[in-house]
């Protein structure tokens, strides 16, 4: 019976001692446990580490340490780490697509020795630096934003950056400024590859180009301003410029100049569809430029005015009798060729023409002066005879 005993704990000693050798980490070949690994304590505070060791050489990827999560007949995913020429150290993180039939993960995160992280490249030149394949016709955004759940509704919420590739060219290439309202997306601003700035338009052809939809009645405006409160009285101060749409008709379209003092818009000068300009008013008519008001100026010059009134002057030029000149003034209270007051009071003043009509009687006067002039030194010769 003692024998028994002694050689049952022989056996019982011999196979703890195998299972204990069979526990032990393998520190030069692979080890595989279905269990899991578990460092520091829950219990009491200690520093804990994970330290996975490489050499000196090689340099670059090829020292590569990973972390790898492998997946059965599937993909895998990854940590990786690679030191650099010196003391710098990269860290990147891999997946492997839904097609890759492989399983073999791809960088999709990279992040630089100074910090840059890239996105869909491995050498981030920037703090954070977003890159895709291109495909043609597709677009990349980066959307930073919430996805919210009010009453049930869900949606996505945010703003983002997108890139379009429209085709292959330098030229087919449009980034956008998005917002996401309840999963609907709406462009705010589009930037083409020519620096173009775009705000209600995908395709800017201008330095800043505003386009919005058309609205019978409503104006559109874009305002650079203030917003200040002096002594608690708020107020809005700046200047704009705006279009308002009529009507459907290319002539109901107006754009103005507007000033805001304290919120009260004023109207400082307007623009037809045609080419005219109002200032102080806001329909110029059929004129060129409409001043409702003073204008003040050291000079003005008006050109083109024919033909000037040189012609008084010509032998052919039919000087009118002033005995003729007499009894067309009584009848009609003014100078021949001149304006009535009801003209001037309906259709106002052409300065150029008036001017000429004015040097006109001047000269005219001129010659009736010369003519009294004739006949007074004739009397004076004739007085003298006698």
């Amino acid at each position: 019976m003692r024998r028994i005993r002694i050689t049952l704990l022989l056996t019982a000693m011999l196979c703890l001692g195998i299972a204990g050798a069979y526990a032990q980490w393998n520190p030069t070949g692979d080890n595989v446990s279905t269990g899991s690994l578990t460092i520091g304590s829950g219990d009491s505070y200690s520093y804990s580490q994970l330290m996975i060791k490489g050499p000196n050489t090689p340099s670059g990827p090829d020292s590569k340490r990973d972390i790898t999560f492998s997946f059965k007949v599937a993909g895998q995913a990854g940590i990786r780490a690679y030191r650099g020429g010196a003391w710098d150290t990269n860290l990147q993180f891999l997946t492997s697509g839904f097609s890759n039939t492989g399983g073999t993960p791809s960088v999709r995160m990279h992040i630089s020795e100074n910090g840059n992280i890239g996105i869909g490249n491995t050498n981030p030149q920037h703090f954070l630096d977003v890159t895709s394949p291109f495909v043609l016709g597709e677009e990349t955004t980066l959307f930073v934003g919430q996805d919210h759940n009010f009453g049930g509704n869900t949606g996505r919420y945010g703003i983002g950056l997108s890139l379009l590739h429209e085709d292959g060219t330098a030229e087919g290439k449009t980034a956008f400024l998005n917002i996401w309202n309840n999963n609907s997306r709406r462009r705010v601003m589009s930037f083409s590859n020519t620096g173009n700035i775009g705000i209600g338009t995908e395709s800017p052809q201008y330095l800043m180009d505003v386009i919005s939809p058309f609205v019978t009645g409503e104006e559109t405006t874009l305002f650079v301003g203030q917003n200040h409160d002096f002594g608690g009285n708020t107020g809005r101060y700046g200047i704009g410029l705006s279009l308002l749409h009529e009507s459907s008709a290319a002539e109901g379209k107006t754009a103005f100049l507007n000033l805001w003092n304290n919120n009260a818009r004023t109207r400082v000068m307007s623009f037809t569809n045609t080419g005219n300009v109002g200032i102080g008013t806001n329909d110029p008519g059929s004129f060129k430029l409409a001043v409702e008001g003073k204008i003040g100026a050291r000079e003005i010059q008006v050109t083109a005015v024919t033909p000037w009134p040189d012609y008084v002057f010509e032998e052919d030029y039919n000087l009118t009798d002033l005995s003729e000149v007499e009894q067309y003034i009584k009848e009609n209270k003014h100078l021949p060729g001149v304006p009535t007051a009801t003209e001037v009071e309906k259709d106002g003043v052409n300065l150029g023409e008036m001017n000429v009509k004015l040097l006109e009687k001047v000269e005219e006067l001129t010659l009736y002066i010369i003519e009294l002039k004739k006949e007074i030194d004739e009397l004076k010769k004739n007085n003298d005879n006698e």
